[in-house]
């Protein structure tokens, strides 16, 4: 072999070696463009049928009829049942008919009426039976010869495809003829105005064309696609009916009834503003009582004149009060361009016609029986029920014998036994409200008539029934007859009404002896019963005192009417003597019950004196069994003989101590904690508390170890506890489980009898997922009440009240991080203390969360 030849042959391996490469390389860089039918493209618009035809609102035209539908292909054939073809790739710009085999062209909108001047943007689309767009198709539009206008902007996306033969790529050829290709993207079309209200949106597989035309006329627009195999799917039409034509509607109208109005409705060119004469204005009135004269019909239509306005007279052939809706139309009457021009509804409007007459009412409410000395209420309510102001509004009253006047919300003018009150001017719909206050003089029954007048002589009157009785009440204080000096003593005291009528401006007086001691005054006290309705019992009222010295102190409780005369009264006696003053030593050990290894848990001892003298040389020992190891205590302590020790001097009578250990469970095994409290006087006292430690279960790495508190008593923690590091988690004093965390704190634990006490539950979530159908449950014990219909309740759910339970409804989700915070006030009925539950469960919760918190009622004092 030559030398020549060898070369010869380098070189062709040389070019068929770059020729694989070449294609290796198009056929890696085509593989974006995935399949043609994208997976991500949502479902196209339906193919409209034969004859249907849809009309949007154009740049502020909204058509109200269609118009003829143009010929359009035969009706579409179902979409096959069986799958498409896998997607090919080719280099070039069809795929195939195997590709393309169940494609079909779309088109919308594809009939609209448009004004003269504006341009209308057509979308196109290929779609397969799964409503899936082919992207990068060639789609060719074309204008009628007999249309009007133009194509102005045409679709000129890229193509996904790396070659595309000239004659494919997007643009506009002529003013009647464009070619675009469908979008590999979605995207907004701008209309070059500010805002971005108006833009119109691309689908991926879909393109676009713009058309507009300065004259009246109709413009027939065709869209093909030449790679769509079938050929009833591969064409579709648009109409668009361009109108020079803009219109005015007139504005809502107000009348008195009886008279006529009338409607102009004023169409102009929207070119040049000039007149339009000849067109065609519809009213129609919605009311069968308000017809268009001449001829007395619901319904006219009216040609525009010169100027190009259209005038309907309406009126009612039987006056009354009411509105009428009056629906308008604007009509281009056929043949107004050309012989070809069909009728056409290019506008539609609405007003109301409104007829008015002045009108008053007057409404008066009150008790129907009531109490002598008591005091009756009666609301009035003037209403101007008409259409029109009324001048010089009086209400008058003239005053039964039973009755006495005592004052009113506004002012009364009094002449004998006759009661005015000036209103004055009262606009259309207008309420005036007042209120008047009477006194009962005797019994019997009084008929009570308000009336009102106007300046324009309308008028009305009211009347209301009273029936008046004696005064009824029954009164009975309780509570104990012997005391020893210093102790407290409660008088429980209960007021009802045995009358038929309310009771009104009570009040309860107190007063006793020297000696008798009250915390918050000195002898009398008052206190407001407000009303009592018939056969209502107050029973919710006591007073709390202190003996002070030695003998028989009494008191005398009276109730007081609201004319200040003693309606009843009742005493009662004390009897006081000394006492011996001791000590008396309580403890108590708190902890939780269940907790899990390396996790820390609080245990708390609460040492207080029950008695009516110091507790002395008080010594606290803290033991803790194995397992426990302390990590962190309370202020104030010492080691000794390996034991925490604290020591007080003395407590003083109702003073609490209260000592918090923190400890790590270092195994499983069921440990307890206890502790010795000693004082003088051989006074000695132990309690103990235990847990049942188990194996730890897997947890997120990423979360602090949770720290488990005891049942809270209300309050803050001891003095000098040491606080952990503040963490992105639940934070301190919550209960963390498998996926929620609570929390509940008592803003307000130590009330009076009647009182509120608020608790405050906070659900977290410091997982990193999101849990779902939260559900907080509150118990509370006898004694604690939910408040009357959950007033105050501040949640994030609706709650569900039962006689002392109150269940949130789920919340249905709540994310990583996210708090749900529930502020619960509870009713307190009784005096002690009480221990609440609160439980909270989720769909993450292996089980429930469970917290109690505990509170105190005092007597009040």
């Amino acid at each position: 072999m030559s030398a020549a030849t060898k070369h010869e042959n380098t070189l062709k391996s040389r070019s068929s070696t770059q020729l694989v490469s070449t294609m290796l390389a198009l056929v890696l860089a085509i593989s974006g463009c995935q399949s043609f039918y994208g997976p991500s493209t949502p479902p196209a618009p339906a193919v409209v049928g034969p004859g249907a035809v849809s009309i949007p609102s154009v740049d502020g035209i909204a058509p109200i009829a269609p118009p003829p539908s143009p010929s359009g292909p035969g009706a579409v054939p179902p979409p096959s049942p069986t799958p498409p073809e896998p997607p090919r790739f080719g280099l070039f710009d069809s795929v195939g008919r195997g590709g393309m085999a169940d494609a079909r062209l779309t088109l919308s909108p594809q009939s609209i009426v448009a004004p003269v001047g504006s341009e209308v943007v057509l979308l196109g689309g290929i779609t397969n039976n799964q409503g899936k767009g082919a992207v990068s198709e060639r789609i060719d539009w074309m204008l009628s010869p007999e249309s009007v206008g133009d194509f102005m902007a045409v679709d000129k996306s890229p193509s996904c495809l790396l070659l595309r033969f000239p004659s494919n790529r997007p643009r506009k050829v002529t003013n009647n003829y464009a070619i675009s290709s469908t979008t590999t993207a979605r995207k907004a079309i701008g209309r070059g105005t500010a805002t971005s209200q108006d833009n119109v949106v691309v689908e991926r597989g879909q393109t676009w064309v713009t058309v507009s035309s300065p004259t009246d006329g109709v413009s027939y627009v065709t869209a093909f696609a030449p790679n769509v195999p079938a050929w009833d799917l591969r064409k579709q039409n648009a109409t668009i009916y361009w109108v020079d034509a803009q219109f005015s509607f007139p504005a809502p109208a107000i009348a008195p009834i009886g008279e006529r109005h009338t409607f102009t409705t004023v169409v102009t060119r929207l070119s040049d503003g000039s007149p339009l004469e000849g067109y065609v204005v519809r009213y129609r009135s919605t009311d069968a009582n308000a017809v268009f004269a001449p001829a007395g019909n619901p319904m006219i239509e009216l040609l525009t004149d010169a100027e190009g306005r259209a005038s309907a007279e309406i009126y009612q052939p039987n006056p009354g009060r009411g509105i009428t809706q009056i629906q308008m139309e604007v009509i281009r009457p056929a043949g107004r361009s050309s012989a070809a021009d069909r009728r056409l509804e290019v506008g539609r409007g609405s007003t109301s016609m409104t007829w008015t007459a002045p009108g008053v009412s007057l409404d008066v409410t009150g008790p129907p029986s009531s109490s002598v000395g008591s005091q009756a209420s009666f609301q009035v309510v003037v209403s101007n029920d008409g259409d029109m102001p009324l001048q010089d509004v009086v209400v008058s009253h003239r005053v039964p014998a039973p009755l006495e006047f005592v004052n009113s919300s506004i002012q009364a003018m009094r002449d004998r036994d006759t009661l005015q009150w000036n209103i004055g001017q009262l606009a259309a719909g207008q309420k005036e409200t007042f209120v008047v206050d009477y006194k009962i003089l005797s019994s019997g029954s009084a008929r009570n008539c308000f009336s009102v007048t106007s300046a324009e002589q309308v008028q009305d009157q009211a009347c209301i029934d009273l029936n008046t009785t004696e005064a009824q009440l029954e009164l009975n204080v309780s509570g104990p007859t012997n005391a020893m000096v210093g102790e407290e003593v409660t008088y429980r005291i209960s007021v009802s009404n045995r009358s038929q009528s309310p009771l009104a401006g009570l009040i309860v007086k107190n007063t006793f002896d020297e000696g008798l001691n009250h915390a918050v005054a000195a002898s009398p006290i008052e206190r407001d019963l407000g009303t009592l309705e018939p056969g209502q019992t107050r029973n919710d009222i006591s007073v709390t005192f202190r003996a002070t010295r030695v003998g028989n102190l009494c008191q005398t409780v009276e109730v007081i009417g609201s004319g200040a005369e003693v309606m009843t009264k009742q005493s009662i006696c004390l009897t006081v003597e000394q006492q011996d003053r001791r000590p008396a030593l309580k403890i108590e050990k708190r902890g939780p019950s269940t907790a899990q290894v390396g996790e820390n848990i609080i245990f708390e001892s609460l040492i207080s004196n029950t008695g009516s003298a110091p507790l002395m040389n008080v010594t606290v020992i803290d033991t803790f069994e194995q397992g426990l190891e302390p990590t962190r205590v309370s202020d104030g302590y010492q080691i000794e003989e390996d034991q925490l020790t604290w020591k007080f001097a003395q407590i003083a009578p109702g003073q609490i101590e209260r000592l918090q250990v923190e400890v790590r469970c270092k195994e499983a095994v069921r440990a307890c904690s206890r502790v010795t409290v000693t004082a003088d006087g051989d006074l000695v006292m132990a309690d103990e508390s235990c847990v049942q430690i188990s194996q730890a279960s897997v947890a997120d790495p990423n979360m602090p170890p949770p720290i488990t508190n005891p049942p809270s008593a209300g309050g803050s923690a001891a003095p000098g506890a040491t606080s952990p590091p503040a963490t992105s988690g639940p934070g301190d004093n919550a209960d963390v489980g498998d996926v929620l965390a609570l929390r509940v704190t008592d803003l307000r634990d130590e009330v009076p009898i009647g009182g509120t006490i608020v608790y405050e539950v906070t659900v977290t979530n410091p997982r990193s997922a999101p849990d779902a159908n939260v559900v907080v449950i509150v118990t509370v014990p006898e004694g604690l009440a939910p408040t009357t219909g959950g007033v105050g309740i501040v949640a994030p759910s609706n709650p569900n009240i039962g006689q002392r339970v109150i269940r949130f409804n789920p919340v249905a989700e709540i994310r990583p991080g996210e708090s749900l915070i529930y502020r619960i006030p509870i009713q307190a009925e009784q005096a002690g203390q009480f221990r609440s539950q609160i439980r909270v469960t989720s769909d993450g919760q292996r089980r429930p969360l469970i917290r109690t918190e505990d509170s105190s009622v005092f007597q009040d004092r």
